[in-house]
């Protein structure tokens, strides 16, 4: 199975990336200097240029490493990004890196099939403490009102009355992401986006918002699944023609895409503020 840094790994790379820049080429060039005007004591100097050079040999070693890695990680997420497309499974930004890896691994090898089993282990049905603590989590002023919601419709996926915790979920994600746009977009972009069918307009909006990236425009790209029928038909569900959507598949599917909106908006709010402070 292919292995990714852990945080904390990723974190030391960062802060060594950053020394070896800032402090590792300065030393190198103020003890060549030394070296080149013969300032005694030699041996301890030429000892010193020696330590230097196999400290930074080092790191270009462990930095090959992890880049690596990261190759072995594109690679995988490659073949396993369509298989999530089509099962229609957004991926939550707070995941640890691990989990991603297991659940890419068992898209690129099993499919489908291994997505779910993936997703269970993490999420049974029985459980609800993990999918608790991601929604305590969510750190969105457009979350808080519907803290009470969010609670029923836990008890519901519990119990496995899912036909009541969908279309809940489902208004609550176009609910989440209406109230951020409104608060964020301009009048302008909020009145183009006005003509569109209401259903459409969540991902229409929310491609509209400033400071995001690849990552978001996929996730945006498989919430809007949840409008077309492909994976979900919401205007059916919400208006009574489909009557056979429930099921802990959908009803977890739709928690998972509840957290993954609110962490997406979470991340580009702190990129506006930057962008702002700035």
């Amino acid at each position: 199975m292919t292995r990714l840094p852990s945080d904390t790994e990723l974190a030391y790379l960062a802060d060594l990336q950053r020394q070896v820049q800032a402090a590792i080429r300065p030393i190198d060039d103020v003890l060549r200097s030394l070296l080149a005007q013969a300032v005694p004591p030699m041996d301890l100097v030429k000892e010193l240029v020696e330590n230097v050079r196999a400290v930074t040999s080092g790191v270009l070693l462990e930095f090959d490493g992890f880049r690596r890695l990261y190759a072995e990680y594109e690679a995988l997420e490659a073949r396993a990004a369509p298989v999530m497309g089509v099962a229609g499974w957004p991926i939550l930004p707070s995941w640890p890196m691990t989990f991603v890896v297991d659940l890419f691994t068992a898209a690129a090898e099993d499919g489908s099939g291994g997505v779910e089993r993936v997703l269970k282990s993490r999420y049974p049905a029985h459980d609800i403490r993990v999918l608790t603590h991601e929604l305590r989590s969510l750190d969105l002023a457009e979350v808080r009102p519907r803290r009470g919601l969010l609670a029923q419709a836990l008890v519901g996926h519990r119990r496995r009355l899912t036909g009541l915790t969908v279309p809940l979920l489902l208004t609550q994600i176009d609910g989440v992401a209406r109230a951020f746009c409104d608060a964020h977009l301009s009048r302008r972009k909020e009145r183009r986006a006005r003509g569109k069918p209401r259903s459409q307009g969540v991902a229409q909006q929310l491609r509209q918002l400033p400071a995001h990236d690849r990552v978001y425009d996929t996730f945006v790209d498989c919430l809007s699944r949840l409008y077309t029928g492909e994976v979900l038909d919401r205007d059916a569900v919400i208006h009574g023609s489909d009557l056979d959507y429930g099921g802990e598949r959908a009803s977890l599917r739709l928690f998972l895409f509840f957290i993954a909106t609110c962490e997406h908006l979470q991340e580009v709010r702190e990129a506006m503020e930057k962008d702002h402070v700035a």
